[in-house]
Order: structure tokens, then C-alpha cells, then sequence
């Protein structure tokens, strides 16, 4: 193979102390630093361009991090350029990379770059965004997916009618992971994102689309060879798939974001899970038995070697945990939608859930003695209680040298809003009943004690205690 034949070359091996380069350093940053020959910055304005290149890729860019340490090296000039970085993440291992393409497609591949890890000996769950895109082509059945280097083919061809592209419908929905299915006794095809989110339907004959009840759009539908194909542009307002169309080469593209996730086994031995999540932060989690509301904190820390900080880390999260089935639950935090659901191993019982104090230093001197009565009289060992109507609550409160004259109580329903808080008398002695009997009916329910107003200086609703209520 001739050299000029060689667009890229990359090896490792055992790691060398020394490199060759260029005598012109061009920058200095990470632990990195950027040389080239005097024919690459042989101009101002070219040497000028490398470093302006090579401090933005620096910024953002694994592994030109303090990950590794190693050089960059510009060589040549014009057709005859060659770019080259040599570096090493342990100081054990070296790797090498030499390309003969442009300086974008050099710092393309260089970021590509990791060490080998298994991210589920770093995390419990891996969190990662997934971006595909697939290339088509009117009139063809052949398709390419550019960053897996991958020829696929479509059930039909695309086609234009009145300058509008039309795709096959079952293409589409598969390659955003969606769910499809033709009912032919309705004449009709059902379609809907991932996980079943966003259910739409579409009648074959009369191109009318429903929500559920609701008709949200007529379009044109064209059938060939028995494969449906449907405008672009509806599946762009309706399902958020991103397309674009060139005319002069009759080509398009359509592309979709979404997440690639892995887990550990979940367990658990208390009313707690904590668990570590590696990924980029925007997702929300929660409990399947208590849903998102106050119901989880986390902790942010560094991410694995090889992953830049600036955009990834390591989230260390909790969530409580019920009798019964429990699932750790988490979303896009930007549509709000259910990525997983992971089952979490437990056998907790009534005994196993705590009250749950909030540890606001307010209420260091308080001392505050509860018991839960369900309807069928029975009495619970801890912050948890079950039963078929109603529930007691009594207790003793003793708040340091300030008096508690009554307190404020809250039910919050799993996946649902805080009701308003109600006032619970104190007697001189500190003691209290109040019958808990929410008016929703049959669920789960986080009930939360308050202070009473104006007790606190700061700080005029602030929770003390809460336990859990399930009304079957």
C-alpha cells in the first residue's frame, strides 16, 4: 500500500518517555503539549489557526485531559500535512495516532480515545446519550449509517411528491426505538416512541392521526409494494425526528437522540438505596413507590479516567424504599419521559421503615415520641402503617425550652401534589392524636409534621418528621 493510500494509523503499545516532533511549541495545557515543524507553522496566520484549534479542543475534549499526558505534532503543510499525537492515560500504555486527513477529522478520531474500563465495575447504572443518524437517498432502498460505517436496507423506497419527502413509516419508528403495530380490522396503524410514550394512530384510509380521542392531524399517506410512507415532516411535529433534505443530490438524513443504558443488580438491606449513576446529568430519578416529589437527593462527584468532567460524572443518588415491589425509576429530564425502570431486591417489612427526620438543626433539642394505629387497631412498629380506611396518629413532643402549642401535617399521594397543611393541637404536656384519613382513598402517602407558625425565626414551614401511609 502506498503511503499517500493511508488516510490513518493507530497502534499501542508499552509506553515510551519520548516522542519525535517539531522544535515550534504551539501550546502547552493538561499535561498536553502541541508542537509543529517549521513548514506547518511556517505562516502567522497558520500557526495561528493551530493553536486557536488546539486550545478549544483542549477545553472539552477526552483525551486531551488531565487524564493523560502526552503530544500533538503538525508536520508538513498543505496536501503533504500530517497530524500525529502519541500519549498515555497510566504511563504504562502508549498509544499512537497518525493522520493524513484533514486537522477535524484528526481531532475526530483523537477524541474517540479511551481507556478500556468497564464502566459497571465505576457505576450501578450507566447513563450515556445515544445520537444516530441514518442517510437515504430517493428512490433507493439502500441506506447508510455513517458513524457505525454501516450499509442497511429500508422497506421501501423514499420518495418526493410536491417537493415533500415521504419515508417508510416502519424505518422511521425503528429507528428511534419506537413501537409499531397494524391492526388490519381497523385499517389502522398504531405508532409511538420508546417505552410507549406519545401513542398515536394513524387510519390507513383516511390519513387521520388521533391522540388518544383527540384528531391532532389529516396527512397524505402513499402506499408501494404494501410499505406505508408517511411526510417527514409529520413525524418531525409530531415525534421530534430531526430530518434534513438536499434537492440537487436527492439525498436526506434523519436523526435522533436517545440514551444507551446498563446496570448492576439493584439491591437493598434497608429503607434506602443508594446507588451511583455515571452519565450527564440530565435526568431525573425517583421511586416507583413514591414518585418524584421530595423523594431523593444526590451527590455529584468526578467521573471515570478518560471521561472529561465538564461534561460528564459520577452522581452518588438515594431513594427510599417501601415494603413490597420496589423499582429505581428515571427519566429525560427534558421531556419527562420513563428511560428505565430497574426492579431493586428487597425484603423489608413494617419494622424495617423508619420514621424519617428531616435533621434540620433547628430542632436539636427536640424530642418527639410517635405511634401509628390503623383502623383495625393495630399498632405499627415503626414509620410505616397499612390499612383499609383511616389511621392514629399520637405522640409526645418535647421541643427544648420552646413549647410546641400545635403542629402542621401534610399528605403528599405517590406521583401526586402536597395537600394543604392542617393543624394538629398540642396539649401542655406535649401529647397529640390526630386520625389521618385522606380523602383520595386507596394509595401511598407521605405524611410530613410541621412547626407550628412563628416558631422558627428563619424559617416558617420547615419539616420535622415523616412516615408512610397505604390505604388499601
Amino acid at each position: 500500500m502506498k503511503p499517500r493510500d493511508i488516510l490513518m494509523e493507530t497502534s499501542a503499545g508499552a509506553a515510551k518517555p519520548s516522542f519525535p516532533h517539531g522544535d515550534t511549541v504551539l501550546l502547552a495545557k493538561n499535561g498536553w503539549t502541541f508542537y509543529a515543524d517549521s513548514s506547518a507553522a511556517g505562516t502567522v496566520s497558520r500557526k495561528r489557526q493551530l493553536i486557536q484549534t488546539f486550545s478549544q479542543a483542549a477545553k472539552f475534549a477526552t483525551p486531551l485531559s488531565a487524564d493523560a499526558k502526552g503530544i500533538v505534532n503538525v508536520s508538513g503543510t498543505g496536501n503533504s500535512t500530517v497530524y500525529s499525537a502519541y500519549w498515555s492515560f497510566d504511563g504504562k500504555t502508549g498509544y499512537k495516532l497518525v493522520s493524513h486527513t484533514s486537522l477535524a477529522d484528526f481531532l475526530s478520531v483523537l477524541y474517540s480515545f479511551r481507556p478500556v474500563i468497564n464502566l459497571l465495575d465505576q457505576a450501578d447504572v450507566v447513563l450515556l446519550p445515544l445520537d444516530s443518524e441514518l442517510n437515504w437517498r430517493i428512490g433507493s432502498k439502500t441506506a447508510f449509517y455513517p458513524r457505525e460505517n454501516k450499509r442497511t436496507t429500508i422497506s421501501g423506497a423514499p420518495f418526493l411528491i410536491d417537493g415533500v419527502p415521504y419515508f417508510p413509516l416502519k424505518d422511521a419508528i425503528a429507528f428511534i426505538k419506537g413501537n409499531m403495530q397494524t391492526v388490519p380490522a381497523e385499517n389502522a396503524v398504531y405508532f409511538s416512541e420508546e417505552g410507549y410514550y406519545n401513542q398515536l394512530k394513524l387510519y390507513l384510509k383516511t390519513g387521520q392521526v388521533y391522540k388518544g380521542t383527540q384528531k391532532i392531524a389529516t396527512i397524505k399517506i402513499r402506499k408501494a409494494n404494501g410499505v406505508t410512507l408517511v411526510p417527514l415532516r409529520f413525524l418531525h411535529e409530531q415525534l421530534g425526528l430531526v430530518f434534513s433534505y438536499t434537492p440537487a443530490t436527492q439525498t436526506g438524513k434523519i436523526q435522533h437522540t436517545g440514551w444507551f443504558t446498563n446496570n448492576r443488580a439493584l439491591q437493598a438491606s434497608g429503607d434506602t438505596l443508594s446507588l451511583s449513576v455515571f452519565g450527564i446529568g440530565s435526568f431525573s430519578y425517583e421511586s416507583s413507590r413514591f414518585g418524584s416529589f421530595g423523594s431523593y437527593s444526590y451527590t455529584q462527584s468526578k467521573p471515570p479516567q478518560g471521561y472529561n468532567g465538564r461534561k460528564y460524572a459520577m452522581y452518588r443518588v438515594s431513594i427510599p424504599l417501601l415494603p413490597g415491589d420496589n423499582a429505581f425509576v428515571y427519566r429525560d429530564s427534558r421531556t419527562g419521559r420513563i428511560i428505565s425502570t430497574i426492579p431493586v431486591d428487597s425484603a423489608l417489612t413494617a419494622a424495617d421503615i423508619s420514621f424519617r427526620y428531616s435533621g434540620n438543626p433547628s430542632y436539636d433539642s427536640l424530642a418527639l415520641n410517635l405511634k401509628l394505629t390503623s383502623s383495625d387497631g393495630t399498632s405499627w412498629p415503626a414509620g410505616y402503617a397499612e390499612t383499609s380506611s383511616y389511621a392514629d396518629l399520637s405522640g409526645a413532643i418535647t421541643a427544648g425550652g420552646n413549647g410546641f402549642s400545635s403542629l402542621r401535617l401534610t399528605l403528599r399521594p405517590a406521583h401526586g401534589r402536597v395537600s394543604k397543611a392542617v393543624s394538629i393541637p398540642v396539649a401542655k404536656d406535649g401529647s397529640f392524636t390526630y386520625r389521618i384519613k385522606p380523602e383520595q382513598g386507596k394509595g401511598t402517602y407521605t405524611v410530613t409534621l410541621y412547626n407550628p407558625p412563628g416558631s422558627l425565626p428563619f424559617d416558617d414551614f420547615a419539616a420535622i418528621v415523616s412516615f408512610t401511609l397505604v390505604v388499601k
